[in-house]
C-alpha cells in the first residue's frame, strides 16, 4: 500500500487550500460583505413600510398605492412576490369565509384582502432574503476556499492513484489469506482495455 503517496496528496490539498486562503483579496470579500449588508438594510426597509400599511388598510380598506409602487420598484423578484401574494391572499380569505360561513362588506373584504397580501408579501420577502443572503455567503466562501481547476485536476489524478494501489493492496492481502487457508486460488487476472 502507497500511504507516502495519499500522504502527498494530502498535503497537497492542504497547501493549495492554504494558498488559496492567503491569497484571498479582502477587497472582495469586503465586496461580498457590503452587497449583503446592502440587502439585508433595503429587506428590512420594505418590511418596516409593509408593516406600518397594515393599519392604513384597516382604516382606508385598500393597500396603499405608494406602498405598492415601492414594492415592486425593489427589485426583480418584487413583481412576481407580489402577483402571488394577491394569489394565495384571495384563496386563503375565501377559504376562510366559506368555513365561516360569513359575508363581508365589500370594504372589509378589501380591507382583509390587502392585509392578508401584505403579510403574505412580508413572509415571501423574509424567505427571499434568507436565500439570497444564503446564496451570497456560499459564493463568497466557495470563491475563497475552493482551488483552482489545475490544482483540482491534480488532486484528481492523485486520489485516483491512491484509489487504484488501495484496490490493488486489498486483492494481495485477499490472495495472501486465501493461500494461507489454503484456498485454491486462480492466478491473477490482469484485464487491459485499450
Amino acid at each position: 500500500m502507497c500511504w507516502w503517496r495519499l500522504g502527498r496528496a494530502w498535503r497537497y490539498e492542504n497547501s493549495v487550500n492554504q494558498l488559496r486562503s492567503d491569497n484571498v483579496d479582502p477587497a472582495d470579500l469586503e465586496l461580498f460583505v457590503q452587497h449583503r449588508q446592502a440587502l439585508l438594510k433595503e429587506t428590512e426597509a420594505i418590511t418596516l413600510e409593509l408593516e406600518k400599511a397594515q393599519v392604513e388598510i384597516l382604516d382606508t380598506g385598500q393597500i396603499p398605492q405608494e406602498l405598492k409602487q415601492k414594492f415592486l420598484a425593489w427589485g426583480p423578484p418584487a413583481d412576481q412576490i407580489w402577483q402571488r401574494s394577491e394569489q394565495s391572499a384571495a384563496e386563503e380569505l375565501d377559504s376562510l369565509l366559506a368555513s365561516a360561513e360569513g359575508t363581508l362588506t365589500p370594504r372589509r373584504r378589501a380591507a382583509y384582502l390587502g392585509l392578508f397580501t401584505v403579510r403574505t408579501a412580508e413572509l415571501c420577502l423574509k424567505r427571499w432574503t434568507d436565500l439570497s443572503v444564503a446564496h451570497f455567503d456560499e459564493t463568497a466562501l466557495a470563491d475563497c476556499l475552493i482551488p483552482n481547476r489545475d490544482a483540482l485536476d491534480k488532486l484528481i489524478r492523485y486520489e485516483t492513484s491512491v484509489e487504484r494501489s488501495l484496490g490493488r493492496a486489498v486483492d494481495r492481502l485477499e490472495r495472501l489469506q486465501r493461500r494461507r487457508k489454503g484456498e485454491p486460488m486462480p492466478p491473477p487476472v490482469n484485464v487491459h482495455l485499450t
